[in-house]
């Protein structure tokens, strides 16, 4: 498949990183490097933190991914996953809410997206930069750090960056010339490739997409038991006329049945 043989690895460059005097308190969400995991309860109070936060900055403004901490009620929680399952807080919503976390290449005017390349500068990472962000690279027009602008004016959160990556990877599996290793090699490239170059904004993703389990999770639970309710319910509704025709029915069928049962269960035999 065409879009899939890659042109050859570029050379490496180096660059330093020049920290920004006039970062605001949520551009310093991206001044770090993506860190890898760490002990799974560490991650899920991080996850549950960050959640938290997405969940204040939905109610009280942006400026809540910058703190800390947020404290959020039991009702606010219930609501924002409310609007998550009813898409009043859908896709350009969630994007527009991330893009307030500064990049790893930097604040706007200050980026250095060489130290972002470096990182994702292999063959198999080139390929899915280029195929998502259709930029256009092949062999005689490597992609260089200078292309990372335009991905990220194609893709600027994970939002924009999952849908494209889930369907190149269905047309891999799809095509019979690429074997599966070689597309569960490219699967295992886009976390890291994520990681690289939405740094924190990637994080905030992944603990939105945790609310979006939960709170779907709770729907789901919630219809199973008004589904289940309702069930209940007819059952009692039709369980006393069932249960006297089917007794009529078996008196009918017995010839030993005695006339005073007969006539108790044929209410065409009352007076």
């Amino acid at each position: 498949m065409g879009l899939f043989n890659f042109f050859k690895k570029s050379e490496r460059g180096s660059s330093s990183e020049t920290p920004d005097s006039t970062a605001t308190p949520w551009d310093s969400l991206g001044a770090e490097p993506f860190q890898g995991d760490s002990a799974a309860e560490a991650a899920q109070k991080n996850l549950k933190r960050q959640g938290d936060k997405i969940i204040a900055a939905y109610y009280h403004g942006i400026n809540a991914l910058g703190q800390p901490q947020a404290t959020v009620s039991e009702e606010e929680r219930a609501g924002f996953y409310d609007a998550l399952t009813h898409d009043q807080f859908d896709d350009t919503a969630q994007s527009h809410m991330l893009q307030a976390i500064a990049l790893p290449s930097g604040v706007p005017g200050r980026e250095n997206y060489q130290k972002v390349f470096d990182q994702i500068n292999d063959p198999q990472s080139l390929t899915i930069i280029n195929y998502i962000g259709q930029l256009g690279g092949g062999k005689s027009q490597p992609l260089t750090a200078d292309n990372l602008p335009g991905f990220l004016q194609a893709c600027p959160t994970p939002v924009e960056f999952a849908p494209r990556a889930t369907e190149m990877i269905r047309i891999m599996k799809a095509d019979p010339n690429i074997p599966p290793l070689r597309t569960a090699e490219y699967e295992d490239k886009l976390d890291p490739i994520q990681q690289s170059i939405y740094g924190k904004r990637y994080e905030y993703y992944q603990a939105l997409q945790e609310l979006k389990e939960q709170a779907y999770g709770q729907a789901r639970t919630r219809a199973n038991a008004e589904a289940a309710a309702q069930r209940m319910s007819d059952m009692q509704s039709l369980q006393a006329p069932a249960s006297a025709e089917r007794a009529q029915q078996e008196l009918q069928d017995n010839p030993y049945a005695s006339q005073e049962m007969r006539d108790f269960y044929d209410p065409s035999a009352r007076r």
